[in-house]
């Protein structure tokens, strides 16, 4: 029997003139009786005519062999009509013939069809049904492997770099391109065309490290597996670790057996100094390398984002879609916004490498699946399989010196000419870093000769682009010897329809020194470090010895070294804190900084894998100076390839620029002798010079040419037009006042994003109530402890973590702190330290001289002590458990404690011995932005692209941002507060500068077009205003009920200011008790019903209740103004607001509140008894402190008040 309520079940009508039917839903063996009868239908339930299958052979093979499958089963009758199904795949043309064991024995054969390699269940479909042990309603006895076969891969050679068109032929491949995954000695192959029978792939670049190796080693074994829904998958990631001494690039695995295979649910691993789980055998020198599949289940425009330290790649499909490779800091890339479409899975492999230092690796992604939110992939659409043996063929990557090779790259305009050899007789030029052709960007050509290649180039977002050729016979050649590097030129800035022209500099950076031939400008010139200047009159362009006068004073925080070229293969460096010149740098001594980009130098200065030996960095930083007189200016030190990597007493080279090689003569920039002779070797033999064009980039904002205007709740649209600025949004990246400024559109000649709010203390003072104290720890930059930020993840757990771990430190010392900092464009007004003291009575003692201090970055930098557990109350022996909150006092105005980085200290005694020191410490304020409001910087920080090698430019505007409070819309009030769910309320918005402004910055009358008043996400539309006023009428509730909010936007001026220390300025959409609608269109509640008032909903009591078992109140629950009685056992307001009348609006009827129930009738809940009404927050029983979510507030200036416990009994 099928369920009756089953829409396409059969229905049978018996009596059709009676006025009473019986509907049923019949089904014999997964099959529906279809009525041939007008009026009716008749139905002979029985097994006589149902077949069973006893046996299949063979059970496994290949349609490619021409198997055929023989079935056997035994029926009364012979089955007609017959159907044979592999899994969902039928093939054609059965047939059967009497059996030879029996009258009721039949045989089956059917010629196996092609279907993607799989071990899938055997269906027999017969006109009486399906086959009793062969149906996919019951299940099947018998199941058939459909066998994988590579034949054959042609070509069985192709260029070493890859770009070789693969034909793979055999059968049982899947149908798509995204149902096979195709890998080249371990390395994905994209494909781009697939059937059961074939595959093609661009074959990727081979490692490296066989460049010169022998035939044998460049012979790379090829395996193709299948990827579709029947193949059995299991959750999560197949993660392989490999543990070994790490270069400055991500390692070659093909031919390395892990150390360690594990699945891994999700690729989440936060930055952290420490192992990432107890897994893992050591924090340091190890790759590991993620395969499997990721699910979509919507189709629509998917992003990715892999964060990384250090360096990582994702493939896609085989691709390579996004490349963070290098050793660095924790850094995040994304890739260009792509269509997956639904119901698809796509092959996956994530590559990481960690040389020293912390490490990370975080894979997120957003799109149409994540309601375009940006999160951690989950381990919900992540999925592996282990294979069994697949059959393996052969390919071999021709010698390099075979492929086509690029000798030359230069350009005029946006022409490009490339010579070299081997081009062949056609092809095209990519620009991009992508293994398909056509993913990059092309330069069409206009002459095609075997050894010179001319071509027009499109427009680019800003950036230094790979070129690369690639051949039509021979793939692809080598990258360019010189990257293509494109300008960013800012034209004209907007907002509110006021527009200011730009004759500023392309970017803010300045050429300060060009290292060319000879020793000139090696370590020991005395040009680093005095005021005179060589060659200053030296064209940009021409390689050529300089130092220019920029060098003597232009501030900076970042630098930047271009090889080859003026814009070629560039390495950038930022400082956390600004030099005043080139010349005060490099006249400091030695800084040690390991953040120097080790990969990128030295790809830029062009050193061949596999000729130097890969080794964390020694001695990394500026004014480096090696043992052996090794010397750099800005670089690192090295091993010769034969010696160790870690012992910096035998460092024998230096990389970088302003170089002095051991016993060799100075080089301006490159490496020193017994850095790459070759592998294995230390022979001096490697001396290398490169052409270097050393910039900074000018921290001076220009003049500005004009003004722009918003109020201090941002919001305003900022508009930039010019050339190279980034496709997409996520590749255009600008700031104002330091802060992000969110682009939402960029296209290459334009971006537009969104004014960030400001706040700082005059809009404080203004409007104290919009500024509730928050914990600052969340914007943190960085945590440390006094071992620096070795120890952050202590810090980390001291300022964040719930109370129910204990925070200590893993050794002893004379003197201890916790401390953290927010990012340089934040500082903060500190209202109160939140203090929880070890749980042991005789550790709370040891910390009672606790202090807490703050300190800025700029003018006096010293600690200031703002508070301390002094003076806290005894209880006993000790001071009190739990949370105490301390106001604070600092040296500010009338006592104002401001700072941007944040301590609290324990004494000598607690830090010495071993033990519990806290169990956790909240610095509470509001946090403010320290540029000038009046006139901030707009900047364009960069511009980046997935297939470009490195970011783009920057540039500083001629225009400033003034956010002003005359701008700025203030909404301190709403009437009425309460309407319909139906909408069309006409509510009021009170406050200041509630009028919409035109270009000029005069008032005018609101519109759609110029006003965006949103309750609760549902838009109000606007009726009219005036400076003070603001009406709208409601729109209807059609989408759920949604938390309280308001938003309020006006052209001209942005988002407004909301008051958050009241509920003046919520509006409920109210729901009347005695309304159908309010119940989800169910009949209201009766006796012993309970009732539940989610959070966002609101219900309006207007009429007396029945006598409710439960009332549950998360949301907002009020009685109307009437004479009102509510009966229950239990309410319980849980998070949520029970209103009845208050001081300001006293409730001036009766309401008669009733609790039923006594311990012998009534269940008697644990704690709570036979009858309640109480109060509790979120979190389930307790006080307002039990989750501490003490409020702060400033009244003025310097003048702190605590808000009370939210619950209150009045009267």
């Amino acid at each position: 029997m099928t369920d009756p309520e089953d829409p396409d079940d059969a229905v049978v009508v018996v009596g059709e003139d009676t006025a009473e039917r019986l509907v049923l839903g019949l089904s014999l063996n997964g099959v529906r009786p279809l009525c041939k009868v007008s009026g009716g239908c008749g139905l002979n339930l029985t097994d006589e005519s149902t077949a069973l299958v006893t046996s299949v052979a063979p059970r496994n093979g290949s349609y490619a062999d021409n198997v055929v499958v023989t079935i056997t089963m035994t029926s009364s009758q012979m089955p007609s009509s017959l159907q044979v199904f592999f899994g969902e795949h039928e093939c054609p043309n059965p047939s059967i013939t009497a059996g030879t064991t029996g009258a009721n024995s039949w045989v089956v054969t059917v010629p196996l069809c092609p279907f993607e390699a799989s071990d899938v269940p055997v269906y027999v479909l017969t006109g009486a049904g399906y086959a009793v042990g062969a149906s996919p309603h019951t299940g099947s006895t018998f199941h058939f492997q459909q066998l994988l076969q590579l034949f054959a891969i042609m070509p069985v050679n192709g260029s070493f770099f890859g770009g070789t068109v693969a034909n793979i032929s055999g059968a049982g491949f899947g149908p798509t391109p995204a149902t096979n995954q195709v890998t080249f000695g371990k390395r994905p192959c994209e494909i781009f065309e697939a059937s059961h029978h074939h595959v093609l792939c661009y074959v990727p670049a081979a490692p490296f490290e066989l460049m010169n190796a022998d035939d044998a080693a460049r012979t790379q074994a090829v395996e193709l597996h299948v990827v579709t829904p029947s193949q059995p998958r299991n959750a999560g990631l197949w993660g392989e670790y490999f543990f070994f001494t790490q270069g400055s690039t991500l390692p070659n695995l093909d031919d390395r057996t892990p150390d360690l295979q594990r699945v891994d649910m999700t690729v989440n691993f936060p930055n952290t100094n420490d192992k990432w789980d107890e897994g893992l055998q050591s924090r340091y020198q190890y790759a590991a390398r993620w395969t499997g599949y990721i699910s979509i289940q919507f189709t629509g425009f998917y992003t990715f984002f892999l964060g990384s330290d250090d360096g990582s790649q994702l493939y896609l499909d085989g691709a390579l879609v996004l490349d963070n490779d290098g050793l660095h800091g924790f850094r995040e890339r994304s890739t260009t916004e792509m269509v997956l479409q639904g119901g698809s899975i796509h092959a996956l492999t994530i590559l990481f490498f960690q040389g020293g230092g912390n490490s990370g690796c975080v894979f997120q992604y957003q799109g149409s699946d994540t309601g375009g939110q940006k999160i951690v992939v989950p381990t919900a659409v992540l999925t592996h399989a282990r294979y069994r043996d697949a059959p393996v063929l052969s390919y071999l990557y021709d010698r390099p010196i075979t492929a086509p090779t690029i000798e030359n790259l230069t350009e005029s305009s946006s022409q490009l000419t490339l010579e070299g050899y081997n081009f062949g007789p056609s092809g095209r030029v990519a620009i991009g870093t992508a293994s398909n052709p056509t993913t990059n960007f092309q330069c069409v050509p206009t002459s095609w000769t075997e050894g010179r290649v001319i071509c027009d180039r499109q427009d680019l977002p800003s950036g230094s682009w790979q070129v690369r050729l690639y051949s039509d016979t021979e793939g692809w050649s080598n990258p360019a010897p010189y990257q293509l590097w494109v300008p960013l030129n800012v034209s004209s800035v907007e907002a509110n329809d006021n527009t200011v022209a730009t004759d500023a500099p392309e970017e803010p950076w300045v050429l300060v020194m060009k290292l060319s031939d000879g020793g000139i400008l090696g370590y020991d010139s005395e040009l680093w470090g005095n005021v005179e200047l060589l060659n200053p009159d030296s064209p940009e362009g021409e390689p050529m010895n300089a130092k220019y006068q920029a060098f003597l004073d232009v501030p900076f925080t970042r630098l930047r070294a271009c090889v080859g070229t003026a814009h070629g293969q560039c390495v950038h460096h930022k400082f956390t804190t600004p030099w005043s010149s080139a010349l005060e740098l490099f006249s400091a001594g030695y800084i040690r900084d390991p953040t120097v980009d080790q990969a990128g130098m030295i790809q830029a200065m062009g050193a061949r894998p596999g000729s130097y030996r890969t080794c964390p960095m020694l001695l990394p930083g500026f004014n480096v100076i090696c043992p052996g007189n090794n010397k750099a200016r800005w670089g690192f030190c090295a091993n010769c390839p034969s010696k160790t990597c870690r012992d910096e007493s035998e460092a024998d080279a230096a990389i970088g620029i302003g170089l002095r090689g051991e016993g060799s003569s100075a080089v301006g920039a490159g490496w020193t002798d017994y850095f790459a002779p070759g592998a294995g070797t230390c022979s001096a033999i490697s001396e290398t010079h490169r052409n270097v064009w050393l910039w900074v980039a000018n921290e001076t904002a220009p003049a500005p040419a004009g003004v722009l205007h918003s109020g201090f709740g941002g919001g305003v649209n900022l508009t930039i037009r010019g050339s190279g600025l980034g496709f997409a949004a996520a590749q255009t990246k600008m700031s104002v006042c330091g802060e992000d400024c969110p682009v939402i559109t960029s296209d290459g000649t334009s971006a537009t994003c969104t004014v960030p709010a400001m706040t700082n203390l005059d809009l404080v003072d203004a409007q104290p109530d919009a500024f509730p104290t928050v914990d600052l720890a969340p914007f943190a930059a960085k945590f440390y402890t006094d071992r620096g930020e070795a120890e952050s993840s202590y810090s980390r757990l001291a300022f964040t973590s719930t109370v129910d771990r204990q925070v200590d430190l893993p050794n002893t010392r004379s003197d201890c702190w916790f401390a953290f900092e927010l990012p340089p464009s934040k500082e903060a007004i500190v209202t109160a330290v939140d203090f929880f003291p070890p749980t042991d009575p005789y550790r709370r003692q040891k910390v009672t001289e606790t202090v807490f201090e703050v300190r800025s970055f700029s003018g006096n930098i010293s600690w200031e002590e703002i508070g301390s557990v002094r003076g806290t109350i005894q209880t006993g022996l000790s001071i009190a458990q739990g949370w105490t909150s301390y106001l604070v006092n600092g040296s500010g105005p009338d006592g104002a404690a401001m700072g941007q980085a944040f301590r609290v200290r324990i004494l000598p005694d607690a830090c010495s011995s071993f033990g519990e020191l806290m169990r956790g410490v909240r610095f509470r304020g509001i946090v403010l932005n320290t540029g000038n409001a009046s006139a901030c910087p707009i900047e364009v920080e960069h511009v980046s692209h997935p297939l470009a090698s490195a970011t783009g430019g920057s540039a500083w505007l001629p225009a400033q941002m003034s956010y002003s409070l005359e701008r700025t819309p203030i909404a301190s009030a709403l009437t009425p507060q309460r309407g319909t769910a139906r909408g069309d309320t006409l509510v009021t918005v009170l406050g200041q500068g509630l009028e919409p402004l035109d270009a000029s910055g005069a008032p005018v009358s609101v519109t759609s077009a110029n006003a965006q008043i949103m309750l609760n996400t549902y838009p109000c539309v606007p009726v009219e205003s005036n400076a003070t006023a603001l009406s709208c009428r409601t729109s209807e509730r059609n989408n759920g009920i949604q938390p309280p909010s308001t938003v309020l936007w006006l052209a001209g001026r942005g988002y407004a200011i909301i008051s958050e220390r009241s509920e003046d300025t919520i509006f409920r959409y109210v729901d009347r008790w005695s309304n159908v609608f309010s119940w989800l269109e169910s009949e209201p509640p009766v006796d012993g019903d309970s009732v539940i008032v989610p959070e966002g909903q609101a219900i309006m009591l207007d009429q007396d209740s029945p006598q409710l078992f439960l009332l549950l109140i998360s949301g907002y629950f009020e009685f109307d103004r009437k004479d009102l009685k509510l009966d229950a056992t239990y309410v319980w307001i849980s998070g949520g607001t029970f209103w009845v009348g208050s001081e300001e609006a006293p409730f001036l009827h009766q309401a008669t509140i009733t609790l039923h129930g006594d311990r012998w009738h009534t269940i008697e809940l644990p704690v709570i008894g036979s009858k309640m009404l109480t109060v509790t927050n979120l979190g389930g029983f307790g006080t307002c402190a039990a989750n501490h979510q003490m409020t702060v507030r400033l009244s003025s200036r310097g003048k702190h008040y605590v808000d009370p416990c939210p619950v209150k009994l009045q009267g």
